[in-house]
């Protein structure tokens, strides 16, 4: 009567908590759609450059326009853009496989999760000259509202994954 007992114990132990299912599917959804996005990017790299390349005619011909220089996102796109798709591939493809073993209840997974959560931040460093709201980047005018926007949805479920730390082994 006692082993009947103790496996219904171990069966309960084991069982995935609703709040961390729904979490895990939450990030199967977005790593999905992340992966998806990235690999899309990279193919449309290239399409990006040429018509930003030749688009520097039209702002010139607009009074409005003139002043707009996209040299500078040009250079940085070239520069930072496939390094941004691969690093935000990576970081997507670390959180999936984070949420698998978060899903099994193992640690490892919480750790993995929140390393591809840091990871795409190298890229939009790279991307915007610096994360600093006076950069230099090209898309440094977008840096303060970004920051928070990019930051608080990982960080999000960073917490919400570490509240639930306490389930896995």
């Amino acid at each position: 009567m006692s082993d009947f007992l103790d496996l219904e114990i171990e069966e309960t132990e084991k069982k995935l908590p609703a709040f961390l299912k729904v979490l895990c599917i939450l990030t199967f959804v977005g790593a999905g759609l992340g992966i998806l996005g990235a690999i899309y990017a990279m193919f449309m790299q290239e399409f990006t450059l040429r018509m930003l390349e030749n688009s520097n005619g039209v702002y010139q011909n607009n009074p409005f326009l003139a002043a707009f220089d996209n040299s500078a996102y040009i250079s940085a796109l070239k520069k930072w853009g496939q390094i941004n798709n691969l690093l935000a591939l990576l970081g997507s493809a670390l959180c999936l496989f984070g949420a698998l073993m978060m899903w099994k209840l193992k640690k490892s997974g919480f750790f993995l999760y929140v390393g591809g959560q840091i990871l795409p931040f190298i890229g939009i460093y790279g991307l915007m000259g610096g994360l600093m709201p006076n950069s230099s980047g090209p898309l440094a005018g977008f840096t303060a509202v970004g920051q928070v926007i990019a930051i608080i949805f990982p960080l999000a479920f960073v917490i919400m994954y570490g509240v639930n730390f306490k389930h896995m082994k």
